[in-house]
C-alpha cells in the first residue's frame, strides 16, 4: 500500500506455474457499511454472517496463523476478519487481514474447516 492509500502488487508475488495462465476478473461489488460497535474485541465471527470485523481479535478456524511481513519479516498487525457468509449466502471460511505500515505491505490468510 502507497502512503495514498494506492494498491500495486508485490515483485515477490508471482502466479505458480500450476495455475495456468491468469484470467481477468472483476472483483464482487460490494458495499461496506460499518455496523454497531461490538460489546468485546472478541465477537468477531468466522462463522456467522454479521461477524466482520475491523480490529478486535481474530476468530480464527484453524490454528493461529498471524502473518509476518515479506519486506522485513517482522510480525504484520492484524486489522480485520471477513467472514465468507459476509461475502455470499454460501460464503464459508475467513479472510484475515493483515497490514505492516512501515513497509507498507499488506496481507490476506485465508482458512476453512
Amino acid at each position: 500500500m502507497t502512503p495514498t492509500g494506492d494498491t500495486v502488487w508485490w515483485p515477490g508475488n508471482t502466479r505458480p506455474s500450476y495455475l495456468g495462465p491468469a484470467e481477468a476478473e472483476d472483483p464482487p461489488a460490494l458495499t461496506p457499511a460499518p455496523g454497531e460497535a461490538r460489546q468485546s474485541p472478541y465477537q468477531a465471527s468466522a462463522w456467522e454472517q454479521g461477524g466482520s470485523t475491523l480490529g478486535g481479535q481474530p476468530d480464527w478456524i484453524q490454528d493461529a496463523e498471524h502473518a509476518d511481513c515479506p519486506g522485513c519479516g517482522q510480525p504484520m498487525d492484524y486489522i480485520g476478519l471477513i467472514g465468507g457468509a459476509d461475502l455470499d449466502e454460501y460464503g464459508e471460511g475467513a479472510y484475515y487481514l493483515h497490514l505492516h505500515q512501515p513497509c507498507g505491505f499488506a496481507a490476506v490468510n485465508y482458512q476453512q474447516s
